[in-house]
């Protein structure tokens, strides 16, 4: 990812989206719980579905990109919300790195 650019992030999920109540994505400085959330998307919200696919397109403004730090790790996490469940689906904590910009 590239700080100071306005940009559409796709997550790909490998779920049956029929099942899916909501996503949420928690983007973190760190993989502390107890950190502050730095940004978050919701689908269905700000995060819509690529039609016909299991992409999920996470929006990204410029000033957002600059909320993480450049050459360090943050991390995505995900938490699904079935329909009529109370159970969520694991998934992985995800690491990725913010890219300066000239």
């Amino acid at each position: 990812m590239k700080q100071g650019i306005s940009f559409t992030m796709p997550v790909k999920i490998d779920i049956d989206f029929s099942t899916v109540e909501k996503i949420e994505f928690i983007f973190k400085r760190t993989k502390n719980r107890m950190d502050d959330e730095i940004k978050v998307a919701i689908y269905p919200g700000d995060a819509v579905r690529k039609e016909g696919e299991n992409v999920i397109l996470i929006p990204w403004s410029r000033e957002e990109t600059y909320d993480f730090p450049t050459g360090t790790a943050f991390y995505m996490d995900t938490r699904i919300t079935l329909k009529g469940s109370d159970e969520s689906p694991e998934t992985n904590i995800i690491q990725l790195k913010m890219n300066p910009t000239l």
